[in-house]
């Protein structure tokens, strides 16, 4: 009843993981289609090993490369009544695909995902970052990153299951869309369909790789990206307040510091307030989430990667913005 599609590229660290996690799942997929972007770095022949061990996992080719391309192609080919996302660095408990069935029945929802457990490398700085990524001054109200106690109706959720009518009735991911592709889906999906629902009682792994260069990496690129998907959506909607407080944080900072230099020093006063605060709420956090795994200073340091970074993706978001203007 059940197929899942899992879009990968250049995972060969990870990949056979999720699909052991998928082939033990206590109510078995249908068939599990992994959609490969053409990977280089051996994921390919991992991949066909257990294509020929398990039948009912098939590979498919992505010659578009990115998210939104593999995700509508193992939609296109996947023949179960359900549909399961995944995703390659994600690490699936037995109950998962029962226990979202049971509740998208149960709730009558449009889709039901699971709360996301980040896990980093055993450093510090690995262990700090997944703590940031689980943290609402990390992340703003992201619920599946976050700890709640039952169901709730949610904006987007992670590695859901819908029932197949929701794509006939919301359509396909925007392949138009590098990133971000996901939010804007469950954003039609809340729109023309119905709700979603985070249910905590199932969680899966996320397994993040711990660098700062990777956090920056994928803050600049989701930063750069929400903004575009609002352009290339014509909608506002597209994306939440959350994801634009980053990009309001980092203008308030240029044009206070703009106008102290400018126009007159006053305007430092206010500069300095703002930074303060922002100081201040960032090392009250880092003390209260610092556990023996972390680093206070590991932990302070992610802050700034994760919200600087985004804010710079947004903010030459809005200069790509005037490009693509003038482009038509």
């Amino acid at each position: 009843m059940v197929s899942v599609v899992v879009p990968c590229r250049n995972e060969a660290g990870f990949i056979g993981r999720c699909l052991d996690s998928l082939l033990e799942n206590d109510h078995p997929p249908k068939e599990i289609l992994v959609v490969d972007g053409e990977s280089q770095d051996g994921t390919r022949d991992i991949l066909q090993r257990y294509e020929r061990e398990y039948p009912r996992l098939r590979v498919l080719n992505n010659t578009g490369i990115i998210t939104s391309k593999a995700l509508n192609k193992g939609i296109q080919e996947a023949r179960g009544e359900y549909i399961m996302i995944a995703g390659a660095h994600s690490v699936f408990p037995k109950n998962y695909i029962r226990g979202l069935l049971d509740y998208l029945d149960k709730l009558e929802a449009a889709g039901v995902g699971g709360r996301m457990i980040t896990r980093a490398n055993a450093s510090p700085a690995g262990h700090s970052i997944a703590r940031v990524l689980s943290n609402p001054i990390g992340v703003g109200n992201a619920v599946f990153r976050l700890r709640y106690h039952k169901p709730v109706a949610v904006d987007t959720i992670p590695y859901g299951i819908y029932r197949r009518e929701v794509f006939r009735i919301a359509g396909s991911y925007d392949e138009r869309l590098v990133r971000n592709q996901d939010i804007e889906f469950s954003k039609r999906v809340l729109r023309l369909v119905g709700k979603l629902y985070l249910i905590p009682a199932v969680s899966c792994d996320y397994h993040f790789k711990g660098k700062y260069r990777f956090l920056a990496e994928s803050s600049f690129r989701n930063g750069l990206w929400n903004i575009l998907a609002i352009y290339i959506t014509r909608r506002l909607s597209s994306i939440s307040f959350r994801h634009l407080v980053p990009l309001l944080f980092l203008i308030s900072l240029l044009i206070l510091a703009a106008l102290s230099v400018w126009f007159s020093p006053v305007f430092i006063w206010p500069l300095l307030f703002v930074a303060t605060a922002y100081v201040v709420l960032i090392t009250i956090t880092a003390f209260r989430i610092n556990q023996r795994s972390t680093s206070f200073w590991h932990i302070l340091w992610s802050f700034v990667v994760l919200h600087f970074s985004y804010g710079w993706g947004s903010l030459l978001g809005l200069f790509h913005l005037g490009k693509l203007v003038k482009s038509r």
